[in-house]
């Protein structure tokens, strides 16, 4: 079966133009007609997103079988889907923030760019289903500055046990049939959050470099003490015990995310 993302960077290929207001349907049958198996599948479906506001403006059939006792309101304004509210925060405060930054980024690609993460989100039984959301830049308007991503909804509520979100980034190769990873993050949203003062933040991204208090110290122009009694604080704030229990947390909580995304983006920019 031909990949999603292959077949919608196909139809981008062969300049799709439509008026995305009026002509969603026509736009999601080219899609699914072209990868019938997927749009036909009962626990997947396609989906319009804004990417400003990060609301749903179109789901195709499926969604209201699947989601049903969500809001669909007529004529396709933005829809309103009953997220879990832990994971929501996760989405709000990390993910979205963290695909803006990635798309600001003049040397990454933006309509090269693909994102995926799974959330919780209440179906028609009133019941909790895990969904892994696929997403690509719809730009048959503005290459330039795309407003709107395309993508898919996957029921995984029987391949996955915990509740952690899994937010991966990767950007396409130059004939699309392979993809580079940019990041991968995990986050815990039944955990209580971590709030770290700016400095506290910087500390931690030295402390993950591997230098000493030391040479932190001489980089940040501050006492030894001072480092130290971050050090402490940081460790007491995480529930942690040493740098190792440290990072590995700071990792999983995305603590250290902005840090990554920099890095990420600079090797891809070849710098």
């Amino acid at each position: 079966m031909q990949s999603f993302r292959s077949t919608f960077y196909q139809l981008n290929e062969e300049k799709v133009h439509v008026d995305l207001h009026t002509n969603t349907q026509q736009l999601l049958q080219e899609i699914s007609g072209a990868n019938n198996s997927l749009a036909k599948a009962p626990s997947s479906f396609l989906f319009i997103l804004d990417k400003n506001q990060y609301e749903y403006f179109y789901l195709d059939g499926n969604a209201k079988n699947v989601l049903a006792g969500n809001h669909f309101p007529e004529n396709n304004p933005m829809i309103e889907l009953h997220w879990n509210t832990d994971d929501e925060k996760v989405l709000l405060e990390k993910i979205f923030p963290t695909i803006d930054y990635l798309c600001r980024k003049n040397h990454c690609e933006k309509d090269k760019l693909t994102f995926s993460f799974n959330f919780r989100v209440f179906s028609k039984s009133g019941t909790e289903r895990i969904f892994i959301q696929n997403i690509s830049f719809l730009n048959n308007f503005s290459k330039e500055s795309p407003l709107h991503f395309v993508g898919t909804f996957t029921d995984i509520t029987h391949f996955k046990y915990d509740n952690k979100i899994i937010f991966v980034a990767e950007i396409n190769s130059a004939d699309n049939h392979s993809c580079e990873l940019i990041t991968r993050d995990v986050f815990s949203p039944d955990q209580n959050t971590v709030h770290l003062t700016k400095r506290e933040i910087e500390v931690l991204k030295c402390i993950n470099d591997g230098l000493s208090s030391k040479q932190i110290a001489d980089k940040l122009f501050a006492s030894l003490n001072t480092i130290n009694n971050h050090r402490k604080n940081i460790l007491k704030k995480t529930h942690t015990k040493n740098t190792s229990e440290l990072i590995s947390f700071a990792l999983k909580q995305g603590l250290l995310q902005v840090w990554l995304l920099v890095d990420s983006c600079w090797l891809l920019a070849g710098a």
